[in-house]
């Protein structure tokens, strides 16, 4: 057993009152705050916290930068010296990240260098080294028991981030895994990928698209050679990803280009009735936004001599809605994002699962309670009265406007927006999920989430702490909470505790409950 580092100085101070015995013994905490671990590149030193050890920032891919800038990853180079600094978080990939708490939801920098992820280990594997080449003071070592035998090495959960395919980093605070690692006796992954018009630009000929899709593949496949190191069993990893990332997974699932990377799936919002772009419709998109930055359409060399910001921001300036966009009004709801290009997407992934055209494993697919409540309120500022109501459904749904509005009814003297945040709910989340949910088979599991986060502040619209707003799982699955100055009441701690345990369960068993249970219903309800 480890002893806690504060208790091996306050046992020290209170057995011996000379300095020089307590400053050996904060020598000593110095010394064994950092871990050693060897991958294909070379040796990584990572810090060890109270709850796990983290590796911050392990390059899974060069950096896209120069005539690397949309291609597909290549792999990372070797280590230069002795060892990899993974001792804190790198950048994330180039975005401009507006939420009210930035530093709980956004990346602290951002850079083109940003193809990095994060590993949690708990502190259960690790044991003491007295020194070694790589680090000449005692410091922790991953003990090989647990990297020897698949039978004692640990589940691995690799998180893919949300963000509408436009913001998000592996390394914000919302996603610091140490307390699901730590408790749930598992090893959680968190990755960045490319987004926006950096990571779903097309304007090459042939089927280059879906850059930011083919940095998780690559992030993925570098767990799957290097994890054994860190305690992991390569041959039993869950997926589980938010909103875009949860998008992610049903893409992967769905391609050959997924096949053997995972295991498990758990995909948590996923907005599954957002159409794709075809690739003529990306390229013309994309020639909108290079001739933005003075470049002809499809000149690759001018594209490519535009800064990363200035090119990030000209995307959020092109293909915007209009009223000539009927039909496809749900593009502004990720408009740099994934394309069907006949390689990597073959076609809708909802449209997959219904040909049985997807990898068959064991998922968790869910959604929470109001998850359109905050689209339809970035879309509409201000009340929607009953005849503006009827107008705006009329106009996106056509011809079944009229059977949409006798189903979800208007309010002559009240807001309309609850009765389209219940329209977006259904129509992009809930009821798709639940289709695609039927066709993965018995060892499936639905949960339907019901708690709200409490907290004023956290997201744009204060309401959302009366609602169950896209996301609100977040904060209670990885129990960051502990990382700000927001406290859980008791009520929500055993929701966090009940989540943790079981997403981790899952990982381990391939069901949310445990290894013995003989419980058979497939519906977890969370409230």
């Amino acid at each position: 057993m480890l002893v806690p580092q504060y208790m091996c100085c306050f046992a020290t101070e209170k057995l011996a009152a000379k300095a020089i015995v307590l400053a050996s013994c904060l020598y000593l905490i110095a010394a064994e705050s950092h871990v050693v671990v060897k991958a294909n590149e070379g040796n990584i030193v990572g810090k060890v916290v109270k709850e796990s050890a983290v590796f911050w920032g392990i390059p899974f891919g060069r950096a896209p930068i120069g005539e690397l800038r949309w291609r597909s990853p290549r792999n990372p180079k070797k280590y230069e010296g002795k060892y990899w600094n993974a001792t804190y978080a790198r950048s994330g990939c180039p975005q401009i990240c507006e939420t009210l708490r930035k530093e709980f939801c956004c990346p602290r920098t951002i850079s083109e260098d940003c193809l990095y992820l994060n590993i949690w280990v708990p502190r259960r594997l690790m044991s003491i080294s007295k020194g070694d080449d790589v680090l000449r003071d005692s410091h922790y070592i991953i003990s090989d028991s647990f990297k020897k035998t698949n039978s004692d090495a640990l589940p691995v959960m690799v998180f893919l981030h949300g963000g509408g395919f436009n913001i998000g980093s592996g390394s914000a605070l919302l996603y610091d895994s140490r307390f699901l690692a730590g408790r749930g006796n598992v090893i959680v992954v968190t990755i960045n990928y490319r987004l926006n018009v950096m990571g779903f630009l097309v304007q090459e000929e042939g089927n280059l698209a879906n850059f930011g899709i083919r940095d998780q593949i690559k992030a993925m496949q570098w767990v799957k050679k290097n994890i054994a190191e860190f305690g992991g069993n390569p041959n039993k990893v869950t997926v589980f990803g938010q909103s875009a990332g949860a998008e992610s997974i049903g893409i992967l699932m769905t391609s050959s280009y997924g096949k053997g990377l995972f295991q498990q799936a758990i995909l948590q919002s996923n907005p599954w009735s957002l159409p794709y772009r075809s690739l003529p419709e990306a390229r013309r998109l994309g020639d909108k936004l290079a001739k933005a930055v003075g470049c002809q359409p499809r000149n690759m060399t001018c594209l490519r001599s535009i800064s990363a910001g200035e090119i990030t921001s000209a995307g959020t300036k092109v293909g915007n809605f209009n009223l000539q966009s009927r039909g496809k009004v749900l593009y502004a709801f990720q408009k740099w994002g994934p394309v069907i290009d006949g390689d990597l997407i073959a076609r809708l992934p909802y449209y997959s699962f219904m040909l049985g055209k997807f990898h068959k494993m064991p998922v968790i697919m869910g959604n929470d309670r109001n998850e359109g409540y905050l689209f339809v309120r970035a879309a509409f500022k201000k009340p929607v009265g009953m005849f503006k109501y009827d107008i705006i459904i009329s106009f996106l749904a056509g011809n079944e406007g009229s059977s949409i509005a006798n189903r979800y009814p208007g309010c002559l003297f009240c807001d309309n927006r609850h009765q389209m945040s219940e329209i977006a709910t259904d129509y992009a989340f809930l009821c798709p999920s639940r289709r695609v949910l039927f066709e993965t088979g018995m060892t499936s599991w639905d949960y339907y989430f019901d708690a709200t986060v409490p907290f004023k502040g956290l997201y744009a619209n204060d309401a959302c702490t009366k609602k169950v707003c896209h996301g609100s799982e977040l904060a209670y699955i990885f129990d960051t909470v502990m990382l700000t100055n927001f406290t859980f009441n008791a009520r929500e701690r055993e929701i966090s505790s009940k989540m943790q345990r079981y997403w981790t369960n899952f990982a381990k068993y391939g069901n949310p409950n445990d290894k013995a249970s003989r419980y058979t219903v497939n519906r977890i309800f969370i409230s």
